[in-house]
């Protein structure tokens, strides 16, 4: 559940700043999903990197593909949840950073 939380509050920050740097605004919710896509094929690539992993390039693309774009789009488009977290993230008091 906390997992879910954090995931959904990368997806509200990234919403968020598409929607603040957007001059029509709109598909802020599908740049946040691409986003989100880049950020873990980052993620993805650099711990392939590092731990000198070779894969074929078609298990690459079949594991990026499965493990990376799916879910996103499965929470992202295919589900309205990611609406109510925008409500919950919005309605969290401001406290500023000290």
């Amino acid at each position: 559940m906390l997992i879910k939380k954090v995931y959904y509050f990368y997806f509200y920050s990234f919403y968020k700043f598409w929607d603040c740097i957007s001059i029509p605004k709109f598909w802020s919710d599908t740049k946040s999903v691409i986003s989100l896509i880049v950020l873990k094929s980052f993620l993805f690539i650099s711990v392939m990197y590092y731990f000198d992993l070779n894969f074929l390039k078609g298990q690459l693309i079949l594991f990026s593909l499965v493990f990376i774009i799916l879910p996103d789009l499965y929470l992202f488009v295919f589900r309205n949840e990611w609406k109510s977290y925008l409500v919950y993230y919005d309605n969290l008091p401001k406290t500023p950073l000290i």
